[in-house]
């Protein structure tokens, strides 16, 4: 006992502040487990609480691939979800981008009441550049508050060529 005693007067500064430090490094570990590996299994967290009471089926999937498909000028359409977020991809062929945007916002009633009010809707509309029409690529996106369809203003940024023939001289 004389011996704890001896290294306790010896050393008490630096046995007190190695207790300190030792219980701030446990209460660190403590908050970081806590806050950074946290409690959820989930990468979404609790952002899909609810979704399994309003699924997005293979059937609605088929009926919303189907009305847009009722246009000819439509080549293909892939229909996912991703968490609660709906990606429509649509590519045309020989349209102009205010009737591809026509199309895509007459599919809207395809999608029921309840997946509009439950899922993000994301729309990707692309079209090859040819002869007859410029082409496109444009991207909307439909919010569970909202009702209509958000565009992207994807008005491409083209260097004139007088001003390249200018720089040329």
């Amino acid at each position: 006992m004389k011996k704890i005693k001896e290294i306790w007067d010896n050393n008490r500064i630096i046995l007190v502040l190695s207790l300190i430090i030792i219980l701030c490094f446990m209460i660190m570990l403590f908050i970081g487990i806590k806050l950074f590996v946290g409690m959820s299994s989930s990468p979404y967290g609790d952002r899909l609480e609810g979704i399994s009471e309003h699924p997005f089926t293979d059937e609605i999937k088929t009926s919303i691939m189907n009305k847009i498909k009722e246009s000819d000028k439509v080549l293909t359409v892939n229909v996912h979800d991703q968490g609660k977020i709906i990606y429509v991809q649509v590519s045309f062929t020989g349209i102009s981008l205010d009737k591809a945007k026509e199309i895509i916002q007459g599919s809207l009633e395809s999608f029921t009441e309840d997946i509009q009010k439950n899922y993000d809707i994301e729309f990707i509309l692309t079209e090859e550049a040819s002869e007859e029409v410029p082409g496109f690529t444009i991207i909307g996106a439909k919010n569970i508050q909202r009702n209509a369809i958000s565009w992207n203003n994807n008005t491409p940024y083209e260097v004139e060529k007088e001003e390249n023939e200018e720089n040329a001289q």
